[in-house]
């Protein structure tokens, strides 16, 4: 508690990463932390998703979680289109991150992202 309340002094917006959401926002909750920004897995095969794909989505729709999504094509098993479908189709997504390895592949995904995830125009 300490660690985020000296970030927030400085303008710091706090953000964890975690492999098991479920048991993180948990956790977050017992120590009475109020939701922050977490990185974690998301995408449709369950890709690095911990502890399960259900449990996750399920975490999505009950908790009060701030979700920045990493992994989303699932190293590169999904496209663009089909990740990001995925994505806007979970609540509590503030954030995206992706890998690109061409200028190409970056407008890919963006494209996809405006045009899956009802956010607004991305870029």
């Amino acid at each position: 508690q300490e660690y985020i309340t000296v970030l927030e002094k400085k303008d710091i917006i706090p953000c964890f990463n975690t492999v098991n959401l479920p048991f993180f926002v948990r956790k977050m909750k017992d120590y009475g932390i109020r939701p922050l920004p977490v990185m974690a897995a998301a995408n449709k095969m369950g890709f690095f998703v911990s502890p399960s794909l259900h449990e996750f989505e399920n975490t999505l729709k009950t908790e009060d979680v701030r979700l920045v999504v990493m992994s989303s094509l699932a190293s590169g098993q999904l496209s663009p289109i089909d990740a990001y479908e995925y994505i806007g189709s979970l609540s509590n997504v503030e954030a995206i991150t992706f890998g690109a390895s061409t200028k190409d592949h970056v407008y890919q995904n963006i494209n996809a992202i405006n045009k899956s995830v009802n956010w607004g125009t991305f870029i």
